[in-house]
């Protein structure tokens, strides 16, 4: 337990004392600023590995690979610390130090921060046919990351059409309602208003059996 402290508080004091020149910076690398988004940081990683991701450009000459290489290496290592909310707090709060460019001999199997990034770095790697193992997939990358973002887009498009047609039959129903109730009104007052009529005229006409009065005589 006292050694890995040991190493631990050492790997610390050698950050603190690596020069920053020496050191990267991953909203640098992903040309952002410290107030950038979550969904800033998405979209800077994924429009920058289109352009330095290694089987989509791999230069003309052998510094122009390792260049690529490089930037995609730098942008990987920054998207995987920013791109998650809690490792990001920590690296902005300095708990979690920028990784120091120096080979990878230099660095020991036991380095905490070496182990971190090396855990982080393995992650999502998915072998080609070839038996080659990309550095990033990029299928992969764009369902993560966009697949639930279209999926609650097309969940939201469908329960509102759903409320809508809903709506639709409701004030379909109250409508017809309407027009029926009118139509029962009407009917109900032209039976009333012939029944009153028919009354009427039937007071006005005299009876067949009605024997008609005669004048009385004048004395």
């Amino acid at each position: 337990m006292n050694y890995k402290m040991s190493l631990f508080v050492l790997s610390q004091v050698r950050k603190i004392c690596t020069s920053p020149l020496n050191q990267k910076n991953h909203y640098e690398s992903l040309g952002l600023g410290k107030t950038a988004t979550q969904a800033d940081v998405k979209s800077a990683y994924y429009e920058l590995s289109k352009i330095y991701h290694p089987d989509r450009n791999q230069g003309t000459t052998a510094d122009q690979r390792d260049n690529h290489s490089q930037k995609f290496r730098d942008i990987t290592e920054a998207y995987e610390v920013l791109g998650n909310v809690k490792t990001r707090r920590m690296y902005d709060k300095g708990y979690l130090s920028q990784r120091p460019k120096e080979s990878t001999a230099q660095r020991t199997p036991d380095d905490p921060l070496h182990n971190f990034y090396k855990s982080r770095e393995s992650r999502k790697r998915t072998p080609n046919v070839d038996g080659r193992q990309p550095i990033y997939n990029f299928d992969e990358w764009s369902r993560n990351h966009y697949g639930d973002s279209m999926r609650k887009a097309q969940e939201m498009k469908q329960r509102k059409a759903f409320y809508d047609k809903r709506a639709d039959d409701e004030s379909s129903a109250r409508e017809f309602e309407v027009r029926f109730y009118g139509f029962l009104l009407c009917v109900f007052v032209l039976i009333l208003y012939y029944g009153v009529l028919y009354v009427q005229l039937s007071n006005d006409v005299p009876s067949k059996h009605q024997k008609p009065r005669r004048p009385k005589a004048e004395k």
